[in-house]
C-alpha cells in the first residue's frame, strides 16, 4: 500500500485549518492573572505595599490592527469601576470602563489595538464604589511601534 493517500489526506487537513482559521496564532492569548497581586507592573506595590493598581502585559510582537489582552489589576474592595484612559491616538481599547466586584479578583480584562503610527503610554483609573473620582491611578506600559509591528515597554 502506498503512503500517497494518507499524505494527501494529512495535506488536504492542514490546507482546511489554515484556511478556516482553525491553526494556531503566532501570538498566543495572554492568560489572565489569578488576582489582582500576581500581575506583573505593579508600580505602587514597590513605593507602598498597600497599594494594588497596575497592569499585566507581555511585551511580544503584535502585528498592526490585532487585539490584544491586557489586565488592569487593582485591590477590588469596595468595587466600583476602572478604566484605561487617557488612550493615545490611533490606540483602542475595549471596553473603556468596566465594573469591578468588590468579592471578585482584581483582575479585569481590557482589549487593545494599535494602529500603525500610534504610540504613547497607557493609564489605568480606579473609582470606589459608586464615586467617580479616581481612588488610584497608575501609569502602564508604553507603546511602541516598528515597521512591522508594535509591542508594550514599561513606563517607569
Amino acid at each position: 500500500m502506498s503512503a500517497f493517500p494518507v499524505v494527501s489526506a494529512c495535506g488536504a487537513l492542514v490546507g482546511i485549518l489554515l484556511l478556516t482559521g482553525c491553526a494556531p496564532t503566532l501570538t498566543a492569548e495572554h492568560a489572565a492573572p489569578a488576582r489582582a497581586g500576581d500581575c506583573n507592573d505593579l508600580p505602587g506595590v514597590n513605593g507602598d505595599p498597600g497599594v494594588v493598581a497596575g497592569f499585566d502585559w507581555t511585551g511580544e510582537k503584535h502585528n498592526y490592527g490585532e487585539p490584544v489582552k491586557v489586565y488592569v489589576c487593582v485591590s477590588p474592595e469596595g468595587g466600583g469601576t476602572v478604566e484605561v484612559s487617557p488612550v493615545p491616538t490611533g490606540v483602542t481599547v475595549t471596553p473603556t470602563r468596566a465594573a469591578m466586584s468588590p468579592s471578585g479578583s482584581g483582575v479585569v480584562p481590557f482589549t487593545v489595538v494599535v494602529q500603525r503610527g500610534a504610540s504613547g503610554r497607557l493609564t489605568m483609573r480606579q473609582m470606589v464604589g459608586p464615586s467617580t473620582k479616581p481612588h488610584a491611578t497608575m501609569p502602564g506600559p508604553t507603546i511602541v511601534t516598528e515597521q512591522d509591528g508594535w509591542h508594550f515597554v514599561p513606563s517607569h
